[in-house]
């Protein structure tokens, strides 16, 4: 979602390490995937056709798939056609969910698809439910796109995004994601007033501020905010007395620490302006092991489960590496495990022939089930719903370059809440020639 505008913004072309070829062949890559991801009901499959799907999930494809077609890239007619039919299914459903048929009612408004009598009345009695703040813009805009601006202007009137709560956590919300899709939302559809504009956006700025994690729904909705707030009004700053102007935005790239001891910068212009600063850099250390709503160990076996400790590999030797942890926070979590492999060791396929009989790996005893396994070419990834506070998994993995290797920490973190995560602990790791 967020590549559609992020080239459109201000400071892109610093920002974007890629070019418009490539966005545009990501996304042509996107859209193939997920009309793959379609299942015959025209709902989405969170891991592939045949998985499990969720309503507010199949509207957010359909918002994405929508906003392409306007900028002119290709969506198959099947894939179109079977998911917005899918999300009249979800609207119309009176015992649904009102946030997944909020955001249905809204994309098909959006798109002039249904009856707009029923879309309205729709609206309407999901307006009379009590409704999430994020789930009050949806129908709000849906108003206001099916003409009725007045009904809208009222909606959104009511309002707040200061202080705003998160909506449900099977909806992918916190506050920070959820304020940034209703300013999103009010602005594009002409709900948001001039005078709310700046304290919307400093309540946006201050929630990302205090986040040292943000998920990709928040970094999606901030792109698309900061695309929905955009201008082409001159900015004017000075940086330690040099005057910059740009159009709309202006950034900059700083070395720390500065040459002259600090940084000053002045709006050399009438209006206010928000300001945010980034760091980025390398660790000079390993990082030490972390856990904050999670707990999570790695152990290396040889093929007959005995520890191999601290001894070296010979080359070819294969290895099982046992992830395994536990939920420390009580909550439900979409989690994601992930152990990086260093650079002497591969992954292997159980499955292919001659690897290794799988009946030798009985001593593993029960592994946790997941909902989709990658073995990619340099780690391990995972991910599953904790159903229990305990996860296991285990994979093969093949010693192949003699040398001293750092065995980075396998994290594992929520998916969408991934300030909940946890670092295990690094090692080194020998492998010797013949």
């Amino acid at each position: 979602m967020p590549l559609l505008y992020a080239a459109s913004l201000p400071g892109a072309e610093q920002a974007l390490d890629i070019d418009q070829n490539e966005i545009d062949n990501r996304l042509r890559t996107a859209i193939r995937r997920l009309s793959a991801m379609q299942t015959t009901s025209g709902n989405f499959g969170l891991w592939n056709w045949y998985s499990y799907t969720r309503p507010w999930l199949d509207a957010y494809v359909m918002d994405f798939l929508s906003r392409a077609r306007e900028l002119g890239h290709a969506v198959p007619e099947q894939t179109w056609d079977s998911g917005m039919r899918a999300l009249e299914i979800t609207a119309l459903d009176s015992y649904g969910d009102d946030d997944a048929r909020a955001y249905a009612v809204y994309v098909l408004a959006r798109n002039g698809w249904s009856d707009p009598y029923d879309l309205a009345y729709v609206a309407d009695n999901l307006q009379r439910n009590g409704l999430t703040t994020i789930s009050q813009a949806l129908v709000a805009a849906t108003f206001a796109n099916l003409g009725d601006m007045q009904r809208g202007l009222s909606i959104a009137g009511d309002i707040e995004i200061d202080g705003l709560s998160a909506s449900g956590y099977w909806f992918y919300g916190s506050p920070l994601r959820d304020s940034a899709m209703v300013a999103t939302i009010l602005i594009e559809s002409g709900l948001a007033s001039p005078s709310s504009l700046l304290s919307t956006y400093e309540a946006i700025g201050r929630g990302f501020g205090e986040r040292r994690w943000t998920s990709t729904q928040e970094n999606a909705w901030l792109v698309m905010a900061a695309h929905a707030a955009r201008s082409g009004h001159m900015v004017a700053v000075s940086l330690n007395g040099e005057t910059q102007t740009s159009e709309g935005a202006w950034q900059t790239t700083l070395t720390w620490p500065p040459e002259d001891g600090y940084v000053a910068l002045r709006n050399e212009g009438d209006a206010p302006l928000f300001a945010s600063i980034g760091v980025s850099g390398y660790p000079l250390a390993d990082p030490v092991p972390e856990a904050d709503g999670f707990e999570i160990w790695r152990y290396v076996y040889d093929r007959n489960g005995v520890p191999l400790g601290s001894q070296a590999l010979m080359q070819n030797d294969l290895v099982v590496v046992v992830v395994a942890g536990r939920v420390t926070d009580g909550l439900s979590h979409d989690a994601m495990v992930v152990d990086l492999l260093p650079a002497g060791l591969e992954l292997e396929n159980a499955r292919l022939e001659g690897v290794i009989d799988v009946g030798d790996l009985a001593w593993l005893g029960e592994l946790t089930w997941p909902d989709t396994i990658e073995l990619r070419d340099d780690r391990f990834v995972a991910a599953f719903e904790t159903y229990d506070d305990r996860f296991r998994f285990a994979y093969l993995a093949r010693a192949v370059t003699p040398g001293t290797y750092s065995m980075p920490p396998p994290h594992i973190e929520d998916m969408y809440r991934p300030y909940i995560f946890a670092r295990g602990e690094a090692r080194s790791i020998v492998v010797t020639g013949p």
